[in-house]
């Protein structure tokens, strides 16, 4: 006899789906927010074309593990989800894939920051990384500057790993990058409620 089990690419408020051709506007638009691309790019500050957007979206969906749309359902019975956002983790390259370990990213437009969205996607797909793809690691990283980010990790249970001291040249200065991590352990006490 079949149990009805929940839908997997959903979270309480959210639906994940695989991003498709016709996402590659919603990924120029995402990824061409100013404030965005200054939180998530290494790139040198400048507008973005839909050529050099497409190669984001060529990653997302060639390349990283998991590469999804994080999506608001329809409003309406019949209406599609809403795109609002992406989280992928990053490729594992074959010749390290047997340490079993990978980067997440996170975007997000600005009307739907701060609204716990983030929260739930990241949650979302470190349980996929643990309980599905099978992976001991999981990191992140942020910005030093990208004080939201940064708080944002730590209060979901992700330890402060490293610095990589002044590497980032933004603003007129030079920034650290902060480096964060979970390990599957970590992830499972947490979710069993032996951690706080």
């Amino acid at each position: 006899m079949s149990q009805n089990q929940p839908n997997p690419f959903h979270s309480s408020r959210l639906i994940y789906r695989a991003l498709e051709s016709t996402d590659e506007p919603f990924i120029h638009t995402l990824e061409s927010e100013p404030q965005g691309f200054i939180n998530s790019q290494l790139a040198l500050k400048k507008p973005q074309s839909t050529r050099e957007t497409k190669k984001h979206f060529e990653h997302y969906t060639e390349k990283c593990i998991l590469g999804c749309a994080i999506c608001l359902p329809g409003e309406g019975e019949n209406d599609a989800p809403k795109p609002i956002g992406v989280i992928c983790l990053e490729p594992l390259e074959p010749e390290n894939a047997h340490h079993r370990h990978t980067d997440m990213g996170l975007g997000l437009l600005p009307d739907y920051q701060g609204k716990g969205y983030g929260s739930e996607a990241i949650e979302w797909a470190l349980q996929w990384a643990f309980l599905d793809a099978g992976l001991h690691r999981v990191g992140i990283k942020a910005f030093q500057y990208n004080t939201g980010a940064r708080k944002l990790y730590e209060k979901l249970g992700f330890k402060l790993e490293g610095t990589a001291r002044e590497i980032w040249w933004h603003a007129g200065r030079w920034w650290d990058d902060v480096q964060f991590g979970m390990l599957e352990k970590e992830w499972r006490e947490r979710r069993e409620g032996r951690v706080e």
